[in-house]
């Protein structure tokens, strides 16, 4: 597991806590429990050599779009409207949305992305296996930060 991947996830949920938007443990879960899931079959694929050289099978770039997909509709569940967007008065039922789109999550060619833009830059093992350390830590200190 990676330290820089750790502290980035601590320090992400701790700017979340100080603006009053860290997602609960509820809503996080809804994602995670999907990343548990493609987890999954990335170790099956593994497993069957279908990961050769570093690269990921078809199938997991597959699960990758779909998995965005599924966070993309759990933030939009939640998404708050455009006035509130604008104004910046998000509430707490909108801090799924906030967390997931507005917070940068990734450095990818010098530039800070979101959750969602993150899932579209992972196209190695090496990305892979960082991903899941990361959203390993961003659960732990969820749960030690949060508000429920």
């Amino acid at each position: 597991m990676s330290r820089e991947d750790i502290k980035r996830a601590e320090n992400l949920i701790k700017v979340a806590e100080k603006n009053a938007m860290l997602p609960t443990t509820t809503q996080l879960r809804k994602i995670f429990s999907q990343i548990n899931n493609l987890k999954n079959t990335y170790e099956m694929e593994k497993l069957n050599g279908n990961i050769v050289d570093g690269k990921l099978s078809d199938k997991i770039l597959d699960d990758l779009e779909y998995l965005k997909m599924q966070v993309a509709y759990q933030c939009g569940r939640v998404k708050p409207n455009d006035f509130e967007i604008k104004n910046k008065k998000i509430n707490n039922k909108s801090a799924l949305w906030w967390f997931i789109n507005k917070l940068p999550h990734y450095e990818y060619k010098d530039k800070k992305i979101s959750f969602i833009l993150y899932l579209s830059t992972i196209k190695t093992v090496k990305d892979m296996d960082n991903f899941f350390d990361y959203t390993e830590a961003l659960i732990a200190y969820q749960k030690f930060y949060g508000r429920d």
